[in-house]
């Protein structure tokens, strides 16, 4: 039994579709080589802590430039979006053959709070990789409500 089974594999390898299946799997290998680049979900560490007077948020944003980065308030949302683009250009001097490819990646972050932000008073800072936002805190609502007695 146990040749039968060490055979078995060989006669595999001498079939006629075997060479079919091996120029299959080629072109789906090489078709499908940079399909997971276009599902990934990376994203970007986010802290966010606060005093009696305001709310801090840092995103570690480190490799990107401050151009990259856009920060818009929705109400009581905060988006933080970085974006990147390059292009990757390759020429064979021989045959003169250019190969280009060009990546666009953008990634946003989408912060809740519990008032309305103010553009006005918001204050941002990027050094060394490390965007921070100060937000101060809406000093008409507390978060709470009195009862009466």
């Amino acid at each position: 039994m146990g040749s039968n089974r060490e055979r078995l594999p060989r006669r595999l390898n001498d079939s006629p579709f075997q060479n079919i299946m091996q120029q299959m799997d080629h072109f789906f290998q090489e078709s499908m080589k940079n399909f997971d680049s276009l599902f990934q979900l990376n994203s970007f560490h986010v802290d966010m802590f606060e005093d009696d007077t305001n709310v801090v948020i840092e995103a570690d944003l480190q490799g990107y430039k401050r151009e990259q980065i856009q920060i818009k308030p929705y109400g009581n949302h905060l988006k933080i979006a970085v974006e990147n683009s390059s292009v990757l250009e390759e020429q064979n001097e021989n045959t003169s053959y250019i190969h280009q490819q060009q990546t666009f990646q953008r990634m946003e972050r989408l912060i809740a709070l519990p008032f309305q932000i103010s553009e006005i008073d918001t204050r941002a800072s990027f050094k060394e990789g490390l965007l921070t936002i100060t937000i101060p805190k809406d000093k008409t609502n507390s978060g709470f409500i009195d009862i009466d007695g």
